[in-house]
């Protein structure tokens, strides 16, 4: 799914960017680092899917 996004995007949008490889591992880094702010916070990993848009919004941009 992510190949298939990333080359729509390259193709529709910005006809460059990194590799569906580079946005996939990407993506597992900030998941990770998210998990441990999350959990300095005081949640379980049970709670994280119930974490508001907002803050892994605000999260995102401290992760950038």
């Amino acid at each position: 799914m992510v190949k298939t996004v990333r080359d729509w995007f390259v193709t529709e949008e910005l006809n460059t960017g990194p590799s569906h490889t580079k946005i996939w591992y990407d993506f597992n880094e900030f998941s990770s680092d998210l998990a441990e702010r999350l959990e300095a916070q005081g949640y379980e990993p049970d709670d994280y899917d119930h974490v508001q848009i907002s803050e892994v919004m605000a999260y995102m941009d401290i992760w950038f």
